[in-house]
């Protein structure tokens, strides 16, 4: 179809090299409806064959056959891809238009053959037992959602849905509901018995898999109401594709929840005598399978719970399951388990609140209950070690739609939840040791900063260090607006224009914040520090083009001729402190080849500007003692061009650019020169070899 596509690579192992990539794309020939015995002549064109649309139900069996290998696609009317065959000598389709258009397309490499079709339409009849009619196809009404053995070569599809039918040999995952069955070949009639396999007590409680994306589901069954299901889905071979797993039950009304881990999922549910087990790859990432490891356990809960008060226990017990009772009120409680151990908090109505998921070594986890009842489920040593704290209040769940600050005092773990938004949005975090995001569509991801599409919520859980952090979502270009936050204003920070802030004049922080306004009179390196809060710089035109971190802000910016603003606010809730101030440097003309020392001190920048006539390569570089120095070169607008005290600008346009050198706080002083090649001659080539050499030679950073 038309339109934009990503093609994404991807390692197993995660090793470099290089990859050469050729893409075409045939023309397409409309060939018209599909006709029963026709002959298709397939060569540089892609041909393309419309299905017919019945008045009946109908399962539509297609068959291509050549002697030459051939690729066919199965797409619905706007184009996408819903099945496809690469390279075959036989393409076999069962489709069930239930009204909807579809076409096949075929096509391949370059050569030509042809291909011959064979098609009939089956009809579809109520099933009754024993074998499926020659020629027709199959309903079924499956009773209840879970696995069942079916028959060989077999095919199904959702009564409710329309399109290609999938395999169902063997064992299948029913939906509850009816199912349309289907084999291939006009004479075959195999034999269908629709039987649930039921994972029970006596079934194996490990097993491997060769997962897909592709949803598997089984219903496991106890024999008491008291028990507890657990699931854990583990990929392995250490695959990167992320697992998604689920266990829910539809005669209770208690909750269901899972975790997400990094090439892991875990589920827990109850207390219940049955549930439906599901488990799949999510849709992000490869689009193959992946072996994984399936662990499940149906864990029978003591009808008498121990009373666990406040303070430090071990914990010593004989069953699988250990049952505490937790005392009333809100209460921290810290987990340390043996080996591949579960920790299921139960709220106060029965049902699963929180858990702490099994690792193969020792587990420390932390819980926070309201009151309720603590399980503990193992089969290995059957000892834990719980502290019991009371805290002053519950913890707030957050639920982030656009900004969030923190400034902890100690290391400490924040959960957010991310609300749905109607456009794609990006999220972003500062200050931020570890990021774990999980998406209620499948979506997992360890970055701190990623898209999320629109209308999916999720949860994301940041590990903070001592000090400043934040995390926005937000539309990509609203990102600096959203930093900001509506929260300045609740803060009292005032929204006039603000007064007047005169160059080397510092101002004492007020308590609430505000802003303030300060002209350039042109083109100058401006140095802005404010000792505390989180700080904006707003341009002429309004827009904000910078915000800190929130611990202050020392700011060196080339900036434009105008009025100014700075903006400055508490962050996290904290008090403002210090001052704000602010001076400018005119930036130096530099001429062709090597500039005079100059110094430099900590927390500091100097700026320099070159002018060019004509489009020309233009060598840029810093002679210093020391390899300490961040450089950037923009131009006119602002603009960044690029970055690096070692740099070769080709087809530079005529203008004028600026270098700016940046020494950090914690360094000591610095003397450096400036280097700039290019500037004159009528060649405008800079050999990048002589380039490196030259800097090399007077001792040049890069």
């Amino acid at each position: 179809a038309a339109g934009d596509y990503r093609l994404v690579l991807e390692t197993a192992d995660g090793s470099s090299g290089s990859t050469d990539i050729f893409v075409s794309s045939p023309k397409s020939k409309n060939m018209g409806p599909l006709k029963h015995d026709a002959v298709l002549n397939v060569g540089k064109e892609a041909l393309v064959v419309s299905l017919p649309v019945s008045k009946r139900d109908v399962v539509q069996e297609v068959d291509f056959s050549s002697k030459l290998k051939f690729s066919c696609r199965l797409e619905d009317s706007s184009g996408n891809n819903l099945e496809q065959h690469l390279d075959v000598l036989r393409c076999g389709l069962l489709i069930r238009p239930h009204g909807e258009m579809y076409h096949v397309r075929l096509w391949t490499r370059r050569w030509t053959g042809d291909i011959s079709v064979k098609s009939m339409a089956r009809e579809i009849y109520p099933f009754s037992g024993g074998r499926i009619k020659a020629g027709k196809a199959a309903r079924v009404k499956v009773a209840v959602s879970g696995r069942y053995k079916t028959g060989d070569r077999l095919f199904c599809i959702d009564a409710s849905k329309s399109g290609p039918l999938h395999l169902c040999s063997g064992e299948a995952s029913l939906k509850k509901g009816d199912v349309i069955f289907s084999p291939m070949g006009k004479k075959s009639k195999p034999r269908l018995s629709v039987r649930e396999v039921v994972f029970s007590s006596r079934s194996k409680s490990k097993m491997t898999w060769m997962l897909g994306r592709k949803p598997v589901w089984q219903r496991q069954q106890a024999g008491s109401k008291n028990t507890l299901h657990l699931l854990a889905v583990r990929s392995r071979n250490g695959t990167s594709l992320q697992p998604l797993c689920s266990l829910q039950a539809s005669d209770s009304k208690n909750r269901a929840l899972f975790r997400l881990a990094p090439g892991a999922c875990f589920a827990a549910y109850g207390l219940a005598t049955d549930a439906l087990g599901s488990w799949s790859l999510s849709k992000y990432g490869s689009s193959g399978n992946a072996l994984v490891s399936i662990q499940r356990l149906m864990a029978t809960v003591p009808s008498a719970a121990r009373s666990l008060g406040e303070g430090s226990h071990e914990l010593l017990w004989s069953r699988q399951v250990a049952r505490y009772s937790l005392p009333r009120g809100p209460h921290r409680i810290r987990l340390l388990l043996p080996v591949e151990s579960w920790g299921v908090l139960l709220g106060p109505d029965g049902s699963v609140d929180d858990i702490c998921t099994p690792v193969p070594g020792l587990r420390q986890c932390d819980l926070f209950s309201g009151g309720g009842t603590l399980l503990l489920v193992s089969d290995s040593r059957r000892r834990a070690v719980v502290d019991v704290i009371r805290a002053v209040s519950a913890p707030s769940v957050h639920v982030l739609d656009g900004t969030a600050e923190f400034w902890p005092d100690a290391a400490t773990k924040k959960v957010l939840k991310i609300a749905p938004g109607k456009e794609t949005r990006r999220l972003q975090a500062n200050g931020v040791k570890e990021c774990w995001l999980e998406m209620d569509d499948g979506f997992t991801s360890e970055a701190c900063s990623v898209d999320i599409p629109a209308g999916t919520s999720g949860r994301l859980e940041l590990v903070l260090n001592a000090g400043p952090a934040w995390v926005v979502v937000a539309k990509k270009e609203d990102l600096k607006e959203a930093r900001w936050g509506e929260s300045g204003r609740k803060d009292g920070t005032p929204e006039r224009p603000g007064q007047s802030l005169s160059m080397a004049r510092n101002v004492a922080l007020p308590k609430n914040g505000g802003t303030w306004t300060f002209h350039v009179p042109s083109v100058s390196l401006v140095s802005l520090k404010s000792d505390s809060g989180l700080c904006a710089l707003i341009d002429p035109k309004g827009d904000i083009t910078a915000v800190s971190d929130g611990a202050g802000c020392r700011w060196h910016k080339l900036l434009s001729a105008g009025e100014w603003k700075i903006r400055v606010r508490p962050f996290a809730h904290r008090a403002l402190y210090g001052e704000l101030g602010w001076i400018r440097t005119q930036p130096e003309l530099v001429k062709e080849g090597v500039g005079r020392q100059r110094w430099l001190m900590p927390a500091d920048a100097m700026a320099f500007s070159f002018k060019l006539d004509r489009v020309r390569d233009i060598g840029i570089g810093v002679k210093a003692d020391r390899d300490i120095l961040r450089c950037t070169v923009v131009d006119g607008e602002g603009k960044q061009k690029a970055g690096g005290c070692l740099t070769l600008l080709r087809d530079l346009s005529p203008g004028e650019y600026f270098l700016v050198i940046e020494l950090g706080r914690d360094e000591k002083p610095v003397m450096l020169r400036p280097v700039v090649l290019g500037l004159h001659g009528t060649g405008k080539d800079i050999p990048e070899t002589y380039l490196r050499e030259f800097f090399h030679r007077i001792g040049g950073q890069g």
